[in-house]
């Protein structure tokens, strides 16, 4: 418990975060739409699947994107679970809450 804390905060002093710089969620998933590769830079995640692909800004634990497949666009918001899942909701074009959820599942 005292080295979780102490991590936690050298962690704070230093600027970093716990969830690191998006290259944490690098990797394979499986998603509510099919397979997906995830990679991350400071500050973006870029997410490719068969049909399409999303690039999103990260703020902590939230990502807010835009997705094109097949010639259509939109928007997602996704959280990152504590287990590094993906988890949230996309929109068809800039109207808010007409798509459904989007689960990304680590593989």
């Amino acid at each position: 418990m005292r080295r979780t804390a102490l991590l936690a905060c050298g962690a704070l002093a230093c600027g970093c975060s716990l969830l690191g710089d998006g290259a944490d969620l690098d990797g394979r998933y499986r998603t509510s739409w099919g397979p997906a590769e995830v990679r991350g830079d400071p500050g973006e995640v870029r997410i490719h699947y068969p049909r399409g692909e999303a690039r999103c800004d990260r703020d902590g634990r939230t990502l807010t994107c835009r997705w094109a497949s097949d010639g259509a666009t939109g928007r997602a918001t996704l959280v990152v679970r504590d287990d590094r899942n993906l988890e949230g909701t996309f929109s068809h074009g800039d109207a808010g809450g007409d798509g459904g959820p989007w689960l990304f599942v680590k593989q």
